[in-house]
């Protein structure tokens, strides 16, 4: 019996030790062998050993008295703590992953293990650090109660002291207004003397301050100095706005390489990351489309590539051509089709006229007129003549669609009249048989002219035989309507309730739509950079009509941008973001999604939720206003009808889900007036043109709304 219980028992210590093994490197793995989890691993290992020995002396008493019955209960003892320590190892590394994430811009969990009261002692005898911790303590209220102006005494003893961190804090107080009289002065002084003892934050904030003039005299090189150095240190917003500066050529000369190499830069779990996606395609694109126009196929395919994987539907339909025509790479009408298709789904009107034809020749698909009929469609319905001319034909012969001959007029007219030569000769011979439309030999005469002018044989013999049946007078008439006839290109119609009976519109299409607000009576307005960037031409719909918009002036690392229109207008006050308290009411008006929600003006209110920004970003308001696309660029306005921010961005659902595990619940976010007044200080002339705030006392809302509403612009990018 001892011998088979010594067996039995090396066996169970073996699968304890075998089971806890594996636990243990999967949750370290998981972890990332964090110095926490070591710890906690460590403690519970102990407790495991301790309580282990005391039960083995038990186990060693009863074994003495029941013999067998000791190898049961040790078997049970290690099925017991298998668990327990599984549970009590998951439970710590759990507790401590909610700690770090409390402590999202610093790790506080020192400073809440040390103590308030240790802290407070090491303080008081001149510890540095322990200022530091102190103040970010009373900071963000870990164990006492929030108090800004004590958080700055520390800071401040600790500042004063050399401490980096501390310096840059108290920067960071000074631009807030945290515990101290805001000072854009004070706060770049001390940004400074934590930047030059290498503190990363504060190179980047001293970057965005000589970025927008803000407390120091404007200097676009010296704010890509300071980016750069923050940016070799790892910081993410560093990066990315040193990207931008390369990009735009702002403070440096313009290197799209140099802008996507600090885009990619930016780490994955870094919250400037989702931003720098956003704009790395526009960055593939432009090199692609550089390499495509130069006939260099090999690199323009490896740039499209790139760009198309990130999701650019111009990528995306380019490197679908290059597959089609065998352009850098093998031709591949599978891989064309595959790419046609990202396009298309996209909205690419061309790319949605080549899947469809992809359909209807059964070219790297199986030949599917019902299939390519609705891809003419969609093409057809944004306006391409080819794809109008295509979908009249399914109609015309039935295929993938009903034969419906007035359908397939009506396609082919609106084809015709943008200038398509094959659809004029159709509806040319339509006119002339009366087929889908009334029978009408002038019609047929002008239109077969028209196609015949453009090179088509069939159409001049069609002209010659109408005729011989036409009166004098008729032939006179159809030459003079030909000759009268100019083509016309179509406008999507998703945008034809923007430019209906708009005498200012042109033949092109916005690409994209934002809102601005008029500052001066003269036509200067305010939007966001991102909502003009790229742009080859803006327009701005007031309640005058259709206008002409000049970009004057942009800031995109603050996101700004200054039009100005011709005209005269309502205008906004724009007053310091000083005034913004957390939770105070706020609201903008604006226009989201217009292709759904319609262009008229829509209200939102909300409240201040925090006065910092994504990672207490001090240039930006966290807001709980509801803001869709197309709201980049309103005017945040508080109770007194003063603007106070623009409306910039929401936190991105899917960024948030993937890292948390739940969507964001109003989470938006608006760039401060502060910094929007130093940029405007920066145009000459146009500070005396600014309205003054209202006075500091509550206004009927409804009056506010109606300003806002008067003073808001749909802008229009081409």
């Amino acid at each position: 019996m001892d011998e088979k219980w010594s067996r039995s028992l090396l066996v169970a210590s073996a699968c304890v030790l075998g089971v806890t093994a594996v636990i243990v490197v999967i949750c370290l793995w998981k972890a990332n062998f964090n110095e926490k989890v070591i710890s906690i691993l460590t403690s519970t290992v102990l407790r495991v050993i301790v309580s282990g020995a005391i039960f083995a002396g038990i186990i060693a008493k009863v074994r003495s008295k029941y013999k067998g019955w000791g190898c049961l209960m040790f078997a049970v003892w290690c099925l017991v703590w298998s668990i327990a320590f599984a549970y009590n190892f998951r439970i710590g590394v759990a507790q401590a992953k909610a700690r770090s994430q409390q402590a999202v811009v610093l790790d506080l969990q020192p400073v809440v293990e040390a103590g308030v009261q240790g802290l407070l002692a090491r303080a008081k005898k001149g510890d540095a650090s322990a200022q530091l911790d102190l103040g970010q303590t009373y900071y963000y209220g870990w164990g006492v109660r929030k108090n800004y102006e004590e958080s700055t005494k520390w800071i401040r003893r600790a500042a004063a002291q050399g401490n980096a961190d501390a310096e840059y804090w108290l920067g960071r107080s000074y631009l807030l207004g945290h515990g101290v009289a805001m000072n854009d002065t004070e706060s770049a002084a001390w940004f400074r003397k934590a930047a030059d003892q290498g503190n990363a934050s504060a190179q980047s904030m001293l970057g965005s301050l000589y970025e927008s003039g803000q407390g120091v005299v404007q200097d676009y090189a010296e704010a890509v100095k300071w980016y750069r150095k923050a940016a070799e240190q790892g910081d993410g917003g560093a990066k990315c706005s040193l990207a931008a500066c390369y990009w735009n050529g702002q403070g440096t000369q313009q290197d799209y390489a140099e802008a996507i190499k600090w885009y990619r830069a930016i780490n994955v779990e870094d919250v400037y990351f989702a931003l720098a996606q956003r704009n790395l395609p526009a960055c593939y694109a432009h090199f692609a489309d550089s390499y495509l126009e130069q006939q260099n196929y090999v690199e323009g395919v490896k740039w499209s590539r790139l760009a198309a994987e990130a999701g650019n539907a111009q990528a995306q339909f380019n490197l679908g051509q290059c597959y089609y025509s065998g352009l850098g790479l093998t031709k591949d009408y599978a891989e064309a089709v595959k790419w046609y298709r990202k396009a298309a789904h996209g909205g690419k009107a061309l790319a949605q006229l080549r899947l469809g034809e992809s359909f209807y020749d059964g070219e790297g698909v199986s030949k599917d007129f019902a299939e390519a009929a609705k891809w003419f469609q969609k093409a057809a319905t944004q306006g391409l003549p080819d794809a109008q001319h295509d979908l009249g034909v399914c109609y015309a012969k039935g295929e993938g669609v009903s034969r419906d001959y007035v359908e397939a007029a009506q396609w082919f007219r609106r084809a015709a009249l943008q200038g398509d030569k094959n659809s004029q000769y159709t509806i040319g011979r339509y006119y002339g048989d009366g087929v889908g439309v009334p029978q009408n030999d002038i019609e047929a005469y002008k239109w077969c002219s028209l196609a015949a002018a453009h090179g088509n044989e069939d159409a001049s013999k069609a002209r010659d035989a109408l005729s011989k049946r036409m009166a004098r007078q008729e032939i006179v008439e159809a030459q003079r309507r030909a000759a009268a006839f100019v083509a016309k290109m179509e406008t999507i119609p998703k945008w034809e309730d923007i430019i209906d009976a708009n005498p200012l519109i042109t033949d092109d299409t916005p690409k994209a739509s934002g809102t601005g607000f008029f500052i001066s009576g003269d036509g200067y307005l305010l939007s966001n950079f991102h909502v003009v960037k790229g742009a080859s031409k803006v327009k701005v719909k007031t309640s005058g009509g259709l206008l002409p918009a000049a970009v004057i002036k942009t800031d995109s690392v603050n996101d700004i941008a200054l039009l100005k229109v011709s005209g005269s207008f309502r205008a906004l006050p724009v007053t310091t973001s000083g005034e913004g308290k957390l939770g105070e009411s706020v609201f903008t008006v604006g226009f989201p999604n217009i292709e759904l929600q319609g262009v008229a003006p829509k209200l939102t209110k909300g409240e201040i939720s925090s006065l910092s920004g994504a990672q207490d970003d001090p240039r930006q308001f966290q807001i709980s206003v509801a803001v869709q696309p197309g709201n980049s660029g309103g005017p945040l306005v508080n109770a007194f009808g003063n603007v106070i921010g623009i409306v910039t961005a929401r936190l991105s659902d899917t960024a948030t889900l993937e890292r948390t595990g739940a969507y964001p619940q109003n989470v938006n976010y608006a760039v401060k007036s502060s910094y929007v007044l130093s940029f405007l200080k920066s145009v000459p002339g146009l500070a005396n043109k600014l309205k003054s705030p209202h006075p500091a006392k509550e206004r009927k809302f409804e009056d506010s709304v109606q300003e806002v509403r008067e003073s808001t612009a749909l802008v229009l990018v081409y």
